[in-house]
């Protein structure tokens, strides 16, 4: 039998959630490479890491669950 994934195991909120970080994250990606720093959205950067901030936290909590 297949062993869960960590994307499999979280319920469908935080599932939307990482869709969306990496939707962000391709957002700010396109900023960086292709609009000048004037035109860049500083908010959206910050929400992105907070994002990514989540991800990693439950991440590292369910490893540590796992491991007990």
């Amino acid at each position: 039998m297949a062993e869960k994934n960590f994307i499999s195991s979280e319920p469908l909120f935080f599932k939307i959630v990482y869709g969306l970080t990496f939707l962000g994250f391709l957002c700010v990606l396109y900023e960086m490479l292709f609009l000048e720093s004037e035109q860049q959205s500083q908010p959206l950067k910050l929400i992105v890491l907070a994002l990514f901030g989540v991800f990693f936290i439950r991440k590292g909590l369910n490893g540590m669950k796992q491991n007990k």
